[in-house]
C-alpha cells in the first residue's frame, strides 16, 4: 500500500550521514535521546524541599549500512551533523559494534554523543 499523504514534519526512514572521516554512510535507524538531570534539594532530614532540572549530554544510537563484510571505515571519534529534522547537532561516535549481516546488508550499531564544537 502506498502512502497517500506526507507533510514531512515527522522524520522517518533512513538518511545519508556525511561522516567527517568515513564519508557518506546510510543510516537506517537513528534514535536520538535528549535527556535531562534532576537536582533535588532535600530539607534538613532528607524530605522533599524543591528541585531543579538541567539538560544532560545528548546522545543516541544508530544502525548504519556497511558496504562490505571486510569492515567499516567508521571509527570512534568520527562524527556527522544530524539532518535538520533532528536538530542539526554534531554527533560523535563513541562506541561501535561488530559488523553483522541482516537482510543481505552488512550493518553496524553505533553509540553517539553530541559534540559541543562548531
Amino acid at each position: 500500500m502506498s502512502e497517500f499523504f506526507n507533510d514531512n514534519s515527522t522524520p522517518r526512514g533512513g538518511f545519508i550521514a556525511a561522516f567527517a572521516s568515513a564519508g557518506a554512510v546510510k543510516v537506517e535507524r537513528y534514535n536520538p535521546v535528549r535527556p535531562s538531570k534532576v537536582v533535588e534539594r532535600p530539607d534538613e532530614i532528607g524530605g522533599p524541599n524543591g528541585w531543579s532540572g538541567v539538560e544532560a549530554q545528548n546522545r543516541g544510537t544508530a544502525t548504519v549500512q556497511i558496504p562490505t563484510s571486510s569492515g567499516s571505515s567508521i571509527h570512534n571519534g568520527d562524527y556527522f551533523t544530524e539532518p535538520v529534522a533532528f536538530g542539526s547537532r554534531k554527533m560523535v561516535v563513541v562506541e561501535i559494534s561488530d559488523t553483522y549481516e541482516m537482510d543481505n546488508y552488512w550493518k553496524q550499531d553505533l553509540t553517539l554523543m553530541r559534540a559541543h564544537f562548531s
